[in-house]
């Protein structure tokens, strides 16, 4: 079964900008980013009981490559 995200607006800008920011440190860069946080994404639908409880209900995904984890 796959589950629906629903995306936080603030999140999703918070995305945004950091496209834009990886974008200015080399092009491309921001694109690699998004990838990776898609992927993280596709795992939490898939099964989003899959990763540990880290932090009172809140668990946590982190994204490949970069320094930054999916909370949920």
């Amino acid at each position: 079964m796959s589950y629906r995200l629903i995306i936080d607006p603030a999140a999703r800008l918070d995305i945004i900008e950091s496209i834009r920011w990886y974008n200015e440190q080399k092009p491309g860069l921001g694109r690699r980013y998004y990838s990776s946080v898609k992927q993280a994404m596709k795992l939490i639908k898939k099964g989003p009981e899959m990763f540990q409880i880290r932090y009172k209900s809140l668990r946590m995904v982190p994204v490949e490559k970069f320094p930054f984890m999916i909370l949920y």
